[in-house]
């Protein structure tokens, strides 16, 4: 049971952390995947307090939901730099219609 377990976590969070880095950017898909990352490292700990199993705290569990929040914060500021490049094109895009025109 242990050992699927882990599987299982690693498998999940693996699968958030392709989710994070995949094109989407979707600001809504951002906060899905940092809530359920958070749902997961709760429930991580609270599974290894309360089970017979005595799962400990894995090294690696940390180590995934760390990559994990590295890739989303990139995401983020990834999103911030596309957004404040349309914005800047938006204003770009008369200056350069006005300098054709008056050439």
């Amino acid at each position: 049971m242990k050992t699927a377990l882990l599987l299982s976590f690693t498998l999940i969070v693996s699968c958030l952390v392709f989710a994070a880095s995949s094109t989407s950017e979707s600001s809504a898909n951002i906060r899905k995947i940092e809530s359920n990352l958070d749902y997961i490292k709760r429930n991580d700990r609270v599974f290894t307090q309360k089970s017979a199993v005595r799962v400990t705290a894995n090294p690696e569990h940390e180590l995934l939901l760390s990559l994990a929040r590295e890739v989303l914060a990139l995401r983020k500021e990834t999103n911030e730099l596309r957004q404040e490049t349309v914005a800047l094109r938006t204003k770009l895009d008369p200056l350069k219609k006005e300098r054709e025109k008056s050439e």
